[in-house]
């Protein structure tokens, strides 16, 4: 898949705007569904996504909506990890 945007204009500053704007909601969106302990770690996970996907990241107002996609797919990867980690601590018991 070619890049739309390539990241020559996607630098920190970019990082720093697109942070700005919506790390506060989404740590709200996590907040509601995890622990305040999970929900940083999940945002930070949700930013270094961002980051590397940034050349296919689209522009706003486009951009909130895909974060917001990119925060359930790393909520769906948490609750799966914290399932199967019952699971194991179960058969260990």
């Amino acid at each position: 898949m070619e890049p739309r945007h390539g990241t020559a204009g996607r630098g920190e500053r970019w990082y720093r705007t697109v942070y700005d704007a919506h790390a506060t909601p989404l740590l709200d969106y996590f907040l509601r569904r995890v622990s305040q302990d999970h929900a940083h770690d999940l945002v930070a996970e949700v930013f270094l996504i961002a980051w590397r996907r940034r050349a296919i990241a689209p522009d706003e107002p486009d951009l909130r909506p895909w974060l917001f996609k990119v925060a359930r797919n790393v909520l769906r990867n948490h609750h799966r990890g914290a399932a199967r980690r019952m699971r194991l601590h179960e058969r260990l018991r």
